[in-house]
């Protein structure tokens, strides 16, 4: 009997741990920031999968009705990582991946851009992205 309420309560505790990485990430962060052409929002609508998958997407006011898909993504404790195709103009070649880190503390999520291989000396260093949760829909 005590080995079958041990067992009962330790999975419970391992279910519960796993919702609780859930509710680190799942669901939508909004962020803005100011670039050369002025200030874009954007939003991130992330899911937390098995085994520390994080799925999901991005968009931006710029591109409206356009989602961009993660790939990649990771969370490891409050660590999250994910890479995202950013597309290019019709005509225009391939597109350019943004590869992204950061951590999750509570209802703010600090990126960071990654600098691509290559890139050119003296190019600025990446800004942090804050985004905070979304209210979830009533």
């Amino acid at each position: 009997m005590k080995k079958t309420v041990f067992t009962a309560a330790l999975a419970f505790g391992l279910f519960a741990t796993s919702l609780h990485a859930q509710d680190l990430i799942s669901g939508k962060w909004d962020a803005s920031v100011v670039g050369p052409q002025g200030p874009m929002e954007m939003s991130f609508k992330l899911k937390a999968g098995a085994a520390g998958a994080v799925t999901g997407s991005m968009s931006v006011s710029m591109m409206p009705g356009t989602e961009m898909p993660i790939s990649d993504g990771m969370l490891k404790g409050k660590d999250v990582s994910f890479k995202i195709v950013m597309p290019t103009p019709p005509g225009a070649p391939g597109g350019m991946t943004l590869d992204l880190t950061g951590k999750v503390d509570g209802d703010s999520l600090t990126l960071l851009p990654v600098m691509p291989a290559g890139a050119p000396a003296g190019a600025p260093a990446p800004q942090p992205l804050v985004a905070k949760r979304a209210a979830a829909a009533k």
